[in-house]
């Protein structure tokens, strides 16, 4: 499982994936933990507000 985060502020994003993953650990099973993670400054969004969610799979594809 791979989950993309934004991250709206500049620097902030070290140690943010060992800080996600250590909060998932204690709220949620091992198996639902996400192996990889992805920044990102804004996720795409469409005319009308709703999440291009083929663009950020293509996104995570192509990394």
């Amino acid at each position: 499982m791979h989950a993309v985060v934004v991250v709206d502020r500049p620097g902030t994003r070290d140690g943010v994936a060992a800080a996600l993953d250590a909060e998932l650990r204690t709220r949620i099973a091992g198996y639902k933990i996400p192996r990889s993670w992805a920044f990102a400054d804004a996720l795409p969004r469409s005319a009308a507000g709703k999440l291009l969610r083929r663009e950020v799979r293509e996104s995570a594809a192509a990394r």
